[in-house]
């Protein structure tokens, strides 16, 4: 049972990957799937970012639980931002730039930055909630 029941996350981690790597790679193909359309340059960001975000980092944390692979809720959540900044960098070279879009992918960046550093200096003093 056990087995069966990896094997089968194991596919669902692998077939939210591609969702996600389709999304990153093929945003208006794979958002047309969905019933998403980018408007305009900010709604093709928001669909390589976002959408592949979610779909690669789920994933991802699926992934790394069936390896025994334990992370904190910082890091989980780091995860998922650096996975938006990549989305933001892909559709920056792909699609085109501009201010806002700069400035967002900015914003994401340090949000990584600050959730890495509270994984290190918040969780190495609190055992229970952070405070």
């Amino acid at each position: 049972m056990k087995i069966a029941l990896r094997a089968l996350l194991g596919a669902l981690a692998l077939f939210l990957f591609v969702m996600g790597a389709m999304m990153l790679l093929r945003p208006v193909a794979t958002g047309a799937q969905f019933g998403l359309e980018a408007l305009d340059l900010s709604g093709m960001s928001s669909l390589r970012s976002f959408n592949a975000a979610l779909f690669l980092g789920l994933g991802l944390l699926l992934g790394l639980g069936l390896l025994g692979v334990e992370i904190s809720v910082f890091l989980a959540v780091a995860l998922f931002e650096a996975l938006v900044v990549v989305g933001r960098l892909v559709s920056l070279a792909s699609d085109g730039s501009s201010p806002p879009l700069w400035q967002a992918a900015g914003i994401e960046a340090v949000a990584v930055a600050a959730l890495v550093t509270a994984d290190r200096v918040l969780r190495s003093r609190a055992v229970g909630p952070v405070s």
